[in-house]
């Protein structure tokens, strides 16, 4: 519990100041013992009210555009809601396939921000221009799975929307929030959100988000994104050699699952009162493991 809360600070923060807060948050959960989808869903409704706490520490900045950005706000809803439909409707082998390289892409995102930067200054268009087709096509992958969002946006909006990046990030966390809330909301309503563990998540990124927001016009942002781009490398490779491990002995990752729930039931140690929250907190994980937590009543199992 202490670990997903100071996560969530953590999250928060790295969302407010440069995006890809996931990067630090989603591998928590995983090592929790959370299926990967059910991770996923988690990961989004906890970092979203710290979302929208970064947004309303840069209200300075959102407020005198906030007409302008009304239909790139509606068309990510709507695109954020397509992308989590996809986590959803789709085999949730596919979305655990895809998070190794998700979350590499992200990783290398980061690493090249300041050259994406130099890129949008360089070609930033005077006067405003529309901002919603890009900023759907963002949604969509942030509805997904989010992870380096931020980034894509302050590209984005660094060239269609303001040369300021104070404005820009400003209109970054005010969409990356919608885009977030939106996911949550499918995720919640799918079954593949472990409450106790977003809120766990929540609490820390809302002081985080906000206090992120407030000191993202001062902090070095080379020393964080340093930080980001680490954990990503290491992520990463966890990920992979997750993937592999499965790949290659489906057998013993099921019975290391086996062991991790019989001592803690889904590698949380939480009260049984919860169990009136309708929490199955036992082992449920069905033919293949990677399913568990994609179905409503299974939402923690095998996060090996």
């Amino acid at each position: 519990m202490v670990a997903l809360f100071a996560a969530g600070v953590l999250g928060g923060a790295i969302n407010a100041a440069v995006g890809s807060g996931t990067l630090l948050t989603y591998p928590v959960l995983l090592a929790a013992g959370i299926a990967p989808v059910a991770a996923n869903g988690s990961n989004t409704a906890g970092l979203s009210p710290g979302s929208f706490a970064s947004a309303w520490a840069y209200r300075a900045e959102i407020s005198p555009r906030l007409r302008e950005l009304r239909l790139p706000i509606i068309t990510t809803v709507i695109a954020a809601a397509l992308g989590a439909l996809l986590v959803v409707l789709l085999p949730s082998a596919v979305f655990s396939t895809a998070v190794p390289f998700l979350v590499g892409t992200a990783t290398v995102l980061i690493a090249l921000q300041p050259l994406i930067n130099r890129w949008t200054k360089d070609h930033a268009m005077g006067g405003r221009h529309t901002v919603w087709p890009w900023s759907a096509m963002v949604g969509v992958y942030g509805g997904y799975f989010g992870a380096g969002q931020g980034i894509m946006l302050m590209a984005v909006l660094g060239a269609r929307y303001d040369r300021d990046p104070q404005m820009c990030n400003g209109a970054k966390n005010l969409l990356a929030a919608c885009a977030n809330v939106t996911a949550a909301v499918v995720f919640a309503l799918s079954g593949s959100v472990v409450w106790v563990a977003a809120l766990c998540l929540a609490l820390g990124a809302i002081p985080g988000g906000y206090l992120g927001g407030r000191a993202a016009r001062r902090l070095p942002r080379s020393l964080l994104r340093g930080l980001v781009i680490a954990i990503g490398v290491i992520a990463t490779g966890y990920l992979c050699v997750r993937l592999v491990a499965w790949r290659h002995d489906p057998q013993g990752c099921l019975a290391r699952c086996r062991g991790l729930h019989s001592v803690s039931g889904c590698g949380i140690r939480i009260p049984r009162v919860l169990g009136a929250f309708h929490l199955q907190l036992g082992w449920t994980a069905g033919p293949d493991p990677w399913d568990v937590g994609a179905r409503p009543g299974a939402h923690v199992g095998c996060g090996y």
